[in-house]
């Protein structure tokens, strides 16, 4: 980790655009960056209000930049599934003969009904034929007709209608009797919950993860990856599974070895250049701890003019790359992109 690269330069470089905002029910899939919403979050060891608290975060670092944020999974706490609407129609002798259960949860389910008859209104002399009418609120939805008695057929027909929002079973063999329109009960709106994100969070230790609101952030699912091969000094950029990019690294000395783990990009800037350091710096979630550097320094990715250097063990901790590969991972990798170094 060269001539203060560990520590924030100049504000010289934007920050690439955070994805858009994920749905209400979170991102599609796992990992997920982002920003926060929030001016300040707390971070929790576990996802409750009630949990310990392991961090405050603030949206905006102390060098002006966005706070990003990195998002392992995401859970749902308090969510209570709601009951399905029913109803039972019986036989002329008060069995339970059909059963009607709505098809989602929820109080929607209530505005379902059914009527059975064994005429059409203005038909005179059918024999040997029932009906089943399902509504939703005032409006018929379906009619089916049915040989008086089978239940079990009745009971075929109805769940052979595409789309229709109920499901029959048949407990019974009796006739069905005759009714007026009779709703569906039951069905209670289901508590939705709380959604709360794991996240990997940017502090030592290394490898603390931490629990915070979906609410406070606004994340979407990352299409890149990077893995640092430590040993064999390699760098691999991933777009989804397909590896775009590859490249020679040099890594820390033996004595500051580059740290294992996951990480992400945490800010990208052009830095100062010196005799070790040039073209784009990508700063990750690693705080590198050292104590003759300004609050410790961080851990980068950064080009270097010192090519020779590259293939060999040979920095303070950070992953040196050529120069023009350096603007390449600038200009292609977002922050809030996962990091992984390895063996």
């Amino acid at each position: 980790m060269p001539a203060r690269v560990a520590v924030l330069g100049a504000l010289a470089a934007a920050v690439l655009a955070v994805p858009a905002v994920a749905s209400a029910a979170g991102p599609a899939s796992y990992p997920a960056s982002g920003t926060l919403r929030q001016e300040s979050v707390v971070v929790r060891a576990k996802p409750s209000v009630a949990s310990r608290k392991i961090m405050v975060m603030n949206d905006t670092r102390t060098d002006g930049r966005a706070q990003i944020v990195l998002a392992l999974s995401g859970k749902l706490i308090g969510f209570v599934p709601g009951a399905k609407a029913h109803l039972t129609l019986h036989d002329e002798l008060g069995g339970a003969a059909l059963v009607l259960t709505a098809r989602l949860m929820g109080a929607d389910g209530n505005h379902l009904g059914a009527t059975s008859f064994d005429e059409l209104p203005g038909v005179v002399g059918e024999s040997g034929v029932d009906y089943l009418a399902v509504w939703r609120g005032a409006t018929k939805i379906a009619q089916v007709a049915y040989t008086s008695g089978n239940v079990a057929e009745l009971q075929t027909s109805l769940n052979n209608i595409p789309g229709l929002p109920i499901v029959a079973s048949a407990p019974g063999a009796g006739a069905l009797a005759f009714t007026a329109k009779i709703l569906l009960s039951g069905g209670k709106t289901q508590k939705a919950g709380t959604l709360w994100y794991k996240l990997n969070l940017p502090i030592r230790p290394l490898g603390q993860r931490g629990w915070i609101k979906a609410s406070a952030a606004r994340v979407a699912p990352t299409r890149f990856h990077i893995v640092v091969h430590r040993s064999v000094h390699r760098l691999d950029l991933f777009k989804g599974t397909k590896r775009i990019f590859r490249t020679r690294v040099a890594t820390g000395r033996p004595d500051r070895r580059t740290p294992l783990g996951s990480f992400y990009v945490a800010a990208k800037y052009i830095p100062r250049p010196n005799a070790l350091v040039t073209g784009y710096a990508l700063e990750l979630s690693a705080p590198a701890g050292l104590p003759d550097f300004e609050f410790g320094g961080i851990i980068g990715i950064h080009g270097t003019p010192a090519t020779n250097t590259l293939g060999h063990d040979a920095s303070n901790g950070c992953i040196r790359v050529a120069p023009w590969a350096s603007v390449h991972l600038a200009k292609v990798v977002p922050v809030g992109t996962p990091v992984r170094v390895v063996p």
